[in-house]
């Protein structure tokens, strides 16, 4: 660990969230910003988790129960973005972390260029859960490739508590656990911190909701087949999804259990149509518009970020790619992108979704230009213990694959 680097994606970081704090100073518009402000302001005041006044499990608690504290002692967005600020610079020091065992320079690059993500800046000073739950997962994945499973664990747990987009994915982890003790010993771990709050669901509910019942909704929103001609949420509301009086007077479990047959409806009444609505919507998930930089050219702004979105992805997909052989060796680093590419295939998506993949991406890339454009005539150590050296100038890149595997194998091991 070299803490000058450290310094430097840490001071970087911290400069450029910051510098968005006061840009967006104040912004706490939308829908589900209001909805945790709403439960934060429950929490701090009533010492309930409510929504409107009534119970709720629409979304984890863990991001309402931080705002809440803003709350307690008099709210003001500025000093929540602040926290986010450093959270969200904390996941650049994560990124760097979760490669520093490979080579120095790759694990800087890493970093900086986690420190300068713009959508990553963007949503940190958003009252959103994306940079906690980003931070929450990033900070998993580090503490599992350090062999150190019940952080780990804990960690995976409170992600879920505050995004249950995980919740597969730590269930995953326990199937693999009945041969591998460190995956049994993550997902438990995990599990048991979510259980209070599954059981004050079924109390409340009398229903099993492990951490939040909003999946149905998403589900069906995911059957929309949109038109880009007109703006998205305009289409959303002026889309018929449902009769209000279908959901009236119902709790939120069963309100959720309806929405969620009404999709499987539609998916089995119009499959074809279902799948070009998905082949429509899903890129959405790799598509930061750059729609939040107001002042500068919408037209020319899109188009320089969709084609750096498709760099990006072209990039981390070959990077997953160079590391195919090892796929399940390094699955700290290949295994959660993959599932959260998979997760959203049948459900709504937007760009901000795919911010908790975003470190594990950057890192994949970083590994693809490396395997590159490695100098014919340099000695780069991938790691200083191994010995490795590219001077000669045959095979590099397979060179570069045998190294991160050798390094990597050595941490998967401990």
């Amino acid at each position: 660990m070299c803490k000058r680097d450290l310094s430097l994606i840490l001071t970087t970081s911290l400069a450029i969230r910051f510098a968005a704090a006061l840009y967006w100073h104040g912004d706490v518009s939308g829908i589900d910003v209001g909805r945790y402000l709403n439960q934060a302001q429950s929490i701090a005041e009533t010492h309930s988790f409510t929504y409107n006044g009534y119970t709720t499990a629409m979304n984890g608690p863990l991001f309402p129960f931080i705002l809440s504290f803003f709350f307690a002692a008099g709210f003001h967005s500025f000093l929540a973005q602040l926290l986010f600020v450093l959270i969200g610079s904390g996941t650049a020091i994560l990124t760097y972390l979760l490669t520093e065992r490979i080579q120095p320079r790759i694990a800087l690059a890493a970093g900086l260029c986690m420190a300068l993500a713009p959508m990553s800046v963007k949503y940190s000073v958003v009252l959103l859960t994306e940079t906690l739950f980003t931070f929450l997962v990033t900070a998993a994945l580090v503490l599992w490739s350090r062999g150190k499973w019940k952080l780990s664990g804990l960690a995976w747990g409170l992600s879920m508590l505050t995004r249950p987009t995980s919740l597969f994915f730590v269930l995953l982890l326990f199937l693999f656990g009945l041969k591998q003790r460190r995956h049994l010993i993550m997902a438990s771990i995990a599990f048991l911190t979510v259980l209070p709050w599954t059981v004050r669901n079924a109390v409340q509910f009398h229903s099993f909701i492990p951490v939040a019942s909003q999946g149905g909704g998403i589900l069906l929103l995911g059957t929309v087949n949109l038109n880009f001609r007109e703006p998205i949420w305009t289409q959303i509301d002026h889309t018929v999804l449902f009769l209000p009086e279908d959901l009236e007077g119902k709790p939120e479990s069963v309100q959720d259990r309806i929405l969620f047959w009404k999709a499987i409806d539609i998916i089995r009444a119009h499959p074809l149509e279902w799948l070009k609505a998905r082949a429509k919507q899903y890129p959405l998930f790799f598509a930061d518009t750059g729609q939040y930089l107001h002042h500068i050219s919408k037209r020319g702004v899109e188009g320089v970020f969709l084609t750096g979105n498709a760099l990006f992805l072209l990039l981390s997909l070959i990077g997953l790619y160079i590391l195919r052989d090892h796929f399940w060796r390094l699955a700290f680093l290949t295994l959660w992108p993959t599932y959260l590419a998979l997760i959203h295939l049948p459900m709504w998506v937007e760009a901000r979704y795919s911010l908790p993949i975003v470190p594990e991406m950057i890192i994949l890339s970083t590994i693809s230009v490396c395997s590159v454009l490695v100098p014919k005539n340099s000695n780069v150590n991938l790691d200083q213990s191994t010995g490795a050296d590219y001077s000669s100038n045959n095979d590099r890149r397979g060179n570069f694959q045998r190294d991160y595997s050798r390094v990597s194998a050595r941490v998967w091991q401990r």
